[in-house]
């Protein structure tokens, strides 16, 4: 699914280790199906299952299927009835005490006709009764075109899945979740219903709360997922966004780091991470965390941006325009990057030129948070009081915990306060 973005937090992760995990915890049911988009991804997917199921005794051997047979599940049956007897053999020469067996086929190379559920169906049937952790791949381009109005679509959607009943209602969840989060959470809800055990549907229906605001009700839901799937980073950084969201950054660490523990390149992880650093002023650590990301993905825009940010609040002001100037000159339409360089423009007492930032980004973002502070801001330097109360006052309708915006307009009170007394003189 595609990850979201709430605020200045990403949900989600930017590595495949979750997926890899749940390939490999499947592997106790005896069988999984997967998706491909590329040769590449299937190539990728083979290595690492066989790195990491060597680790948790799993063995995985690969079956090629190279699309000459008249139908797949003919030419299955035809190995069936020798392939226990051949992977014996195989086993006693390994001589090694791996505790399961996994068989992969690839190269699925005929376009299944729309709606042929059908033929996947009896697909399903055969791996039921298999043996042997079976995987299959399928290059998801061939999946695309079945239409949900398929009774049993769900079969075949999802990237990994047991034919679980529950996946049908998760798609259908999926599908809604940007434009109905609401919509999403009734079918996450009845997903939960077929199967609680499913930790990805516990997550999702966590996002569908996010997406409405719902942020006290979500972390019920992040917590099972995580009780259910201990080690997934995306669990543990979707749990941690979700107490960013609550204002509890520093509770939010403990999650960030549990991921990283897993997997310490992962961007998004990573950012958040830093953002949550950041807020609790650890900014020495913030900077390590954002020059990171930018080691490992240097024209990553969010850790650059949030670099100047850092830059911004430790009074670095020229080494943060110097960044966004040049993000700028790279990616000249990236309103979040005027945003923050119009604020930095305005402490460096360059007014005229943070007011040009302002006045481009005011088009189209006229009611942003960051927007109405730095406007604020600008109108309290050329001393326009009344005008700058107004908007530091507008930022904490939006948000009444805004601290900066708070003490500003205390500030500006007292300065009124003070103008006025001496006019009474």
């Amino acid at each position: 699914m595609a990850d979201l973005k709430f605020e200045k937090h990403f949900t989600g992760t930017s590595s495949m280790m979750d997926e890899l995990v749940l390939l490999l915890k499947i592997a106790k049911h005896g069988y999984t199906i997967c998706t491909y988009t590329d040769q590449k991804t299937f190539n990728f997917w083979t290595t690492k299952l066989k790195e990491y199921g060597c680790q948790n005794q799993i063995l995985i051997r690969d079956k090629k299927y190279d699309g000459k047979e008249e139908d797949l599940i003919e030419y299955l049956e035809k190995v069936k009835t020798t392939f226990s007897e051949r992977v014996q053999e195989k086993f006693e020469k390994l001589a090694t005490n791996y505790t399961h067996l996994s068989f992969s086929i690839s190269g699925l190379e005929r376009k299944l006709k729309d709606g042929d559920v059908g033929r996947l169906n009896v697909l399903r049937d055969f791996f039921l009764h298999f043996d042997y952790f079976v995987i299959l791949w399928i290059p998801v381009t061939y999946l695309k075109d079945i239409p949900e109005k398929a009774p049993d679509f769900w079969r075949i959607r999802s990237k990994v899945f047991q034919f679980d009943r529950s996946e049908r209602h998760n798609e259908l969840g999926l599908n809604k979740l940007k434009e109905s989060p609401y919509d999403a959470q009734q079918y996450f809800e009845k997903a939960i219903s077929k199967n609680d055990k499913n930790p990805i549907l516990w997550n999702n229906k966590g996002l569908s709360l996010l997406k409405q605001g719902k942020y006290d009700e979500a972390t019920t839901c992040f917590q099972k997922s995580i009780e259910l799937e201990p080690n997934s980073v995306r669990f543990l950084n979707n749990y941690g966004v979700n107490l960013c969201l609550l204002k509890q950054h520093n509770k939010s660490l403990p999650y960030f780091k549990r991921g990283m523990a897993i997997d310490n390149n992962d961007p998004k992880l990573l950012i958040n991470y830093g953002i949550a650093l950041t807020k609790i002023n650890s900014f020495k650590q913030a900077i390590s965390c954002f020059n990171k990301v930018l080691k490992i993905e240097p024209e990553n825009l969010h850790a650059q941006l949030y670099l100047g940010n850092v830059y911004f609040q430790t009074g670095k002001l020229h080494e943060a325009a110097d960044l966004l100037e040049a993000l700028l000159r790279d990616y000249p339409d990236y309103v979040d990057a005027k945003i923050l360089l119009s604020g930095v423009q305005t402490k460096l007492g360059n007014l005229d030129y943070a007011e040009e930032l302002l006045n481009i980004v005011m088009e189209h973002n006229p009611d942003d948070i960051d927007v109405l502070f730095n406007q604020a801001t600008l109108h309290a330097k050329r001393k326009k009081f009344s005008q700058a109360l107004s908007e530091f006052e507008q930022v904490l309708k939006i948000d009444n915990s805004h601290e900066e915006a708070l003490r500003e307009k205390i500030k500006i009170e007292k300065k009124m306060k003070n103008r006025a007394l001496a006019v009474r003189r």
